[in-house]
C-alpha cells in the first residue's frame, strides 16, 4: 500500500496544488469556485498531516524516495544517504 502511495504522491499535490492555487485566486467570496480552492488545500494539508502521523506511528523509518528502502532518521541529524542506494532525499 504504501508503495503505491509513495509513487501517488507526486502527482496528487500537484494536482491539488494546482486546482487550489487556481481556485483561490481573486476575491474570496462563496461561490463554488471558492469552496473547491479551499477544499483542495484542506486534502492537501490533512494528507501531509496523516502521512506524518503513520510514520511516527511506525517508527520503522521512512522510504527512499528513489528506491523505496526504509531509512532510520536520527535525532538532530539532516543529511542521512540511503543504505541501498546512497540517494540523499
Amino acid at each position: 500500500m504504501w508503495d503505491r502511495y509513495r509513487k501517488l504522491k507526486p502527482g496528487a499535490a500537484t494536482v491539488l496544488i494546482v486546482v487550489a492555487a487556481l481556485s483561490l485566486t481573486g476575491t474570496p467570496d462563496t461561490s463554488m469556485r471558492w469552496l473547491v480552492g479551499v477544499a483542495a488545500a484542506s486534502m492537501l494539508i490533512l494528507a501531509y498531516l496523516a502521512e506524518e502521523v503513520v510514520w511516527i506511528a511506525r517508527n520503522r523509518g521512512r522510504p527512499c524516495p528513489k528506491c523505496g528502502a526504509l531509512m532510520k532518521v536520527q535525532a538532530f541529524r539532516l543529511q542521512t544517504r540511503c543504505p541501498r542506494c546512497g540517494e540523499m532525499p
